[in-house]
């Protein structure tokens, strides 16, 4: 019990210290924000474009159907970065090896910037599934929907740290040129049914498509508003939460190993 009040305290300082650095670029908060709301109205009158005449690839809004994209891609785009981002950050103010040789594990160290991460990329979801419902004036979200969305955004977000894991393991041996997060956004956006749906493509590609854990979520997430019913996605759950099993172990693996290894050469200070 008092290992588990340890790690809770601890989760609560870095989630704090996080927030504390947050708050203190006061331009970034409000840019961040002025973001989100621009890309919210360009894609709605976007979507005025791909509405005015008849589209075979989509049986609704297109704007309903990209803003869920947009979304979804933001929240991967933060949570992937988060640890990549941190370890960089770490080895370029010097105060990485002072932070790792803490009675804590290196890779528990590490991982503890996720929480804020992980805070804030919902909030960042919320805002534009809110405002996009405000603005279209459609309800895109039904309330009694929520805890089935928590359920489904959770199984998402540990794929996504199981994969921001792979590639933080990368960092820390090579520092830059990560493979795993350019090959990531360009399938998602690509073929990932982001912006437009992978029907568009060969029988092949599609098929491909249907394996990715975005186009998962989206297919998803885009059932909300057709009429959900938890029952009729429980096998893209299954995927979702196997997925997640496959990505954090392998992430866990390489992470430790690559701290392990970066310590026999010495590379771990080196930026």
């Amino acid at each position: 019990m008092d290992k588990v009040s340890a790690n809770l305290t601890l989760i609560k300082t870095f989630f704090i210290r996080d927030m504390k650095i947050f708050a203190s670029y006061k331009l970034l908060l409000f840019t961040t924000i002025f973001g989100i709301i621009m890309n919210a109205i360009l894609f709605f009158y976007f979507s005025k474009l791909v509405d005015s005449s008849p589209n075979p690839y989509l049986d609704g809004s297109y704007y309903m159907y990209v803003i869920y994209g947009v979304a979804a891609t933001d929240l991967s785009v933060i949570l992937i970065n988060r640890l990549n981002n941190e370890i960089r950050d770490y080895q370029l103010t010097g105060v990485i090896d002072s932070l790792l040789s803490s009675h804590h594990s290196d890779l528990k160290i590490l991982i503890l910037s996720y929480p804020f991460g992980i805070f804030t990329a919902l909030v960042r979801f919320f805002i534009y599934i809110f405002l996009a419902s405000f603005i279209s004036g459609q309800n895109i979200l039904d309330i009694n929907n929520l805890p089935h969305l928590i359920l489904i955004i959770s199984l998402y977000i540990a794929v996504i740290i199981g994969i921001g894991l792979m590639a933080a393991s990368i960092t820390v041996l090579f520092k830059r040129g990560n493979p795993i997060l350019y090959i990531y956004f360009f399938l998602s956006s690509s073929i990932g049914g982001v912006f437009f749906p992978p029907t568009v493509f060969p029988s092949y590609i599609q098929f491909v498509s249907e394996l990715m854990p975005i186009k998962i979520l989206l297919d998803i997430l885009r059932d909300f508003q057709t009429g959900f019913q938890f029952i009729n996605v429980g096998e893209k759950l299954m995927m979702l939460f196997c997925y997640a099993l496959f990505f954090l172990i392998s992430g866990f693996f390489l992470m430790k190993l690559s701290l392990r290894m970066a310590r026999m050469k010495g590379q771990l200070t080196n930026y």
